[in-house]
């Protein structure tokens, strides 16, 4: 299962932590990792915190994101994007190393 460490800050991480609420199947991982990177970010005052995501969690916060819209709140469109990002940077390293 292919890993990676993506970058979040504390309105995405709040944002996804809604969002994989209306999934019946969430990787058991995610939202204990979601809630404790909410944790560190509070704890330390940060903009920003690193989370390290399998594969298919990633996969899990696309599906729980609302389709695409033209006029859509900035901040999904960014997180949407950090997530493609991510899953496109994972699955290039894996082919890289096989």
């Amino acid at each position: 299962m292919n890993r990676g460490m993506i970058t979040l800050s504390s309105s995405q991480l709040t944002l996804i932590q809604s969002s994989i609420l209306q999934l019946q199947q969430v990787p058991q991982e995610l939202p204990i990792r979601i809630a404790a990177a909410r944790q560190q970010l509070q704890a330390t005052n940060a903009q920003q915190t690193e989370i390290e995501l399998s594969e298919d969690s990633a996969e899990a916060v696309l599906d729980s994101l609302p389709m695409p819209q033209q006029n859509e709140d900035p901040q999904l469109t960014n997180t949407r994007t950090a997530f493609m990002q991510f899953l496109t940077s994972l699955r290039s390293n894996a082919q890289n190393n096989n």
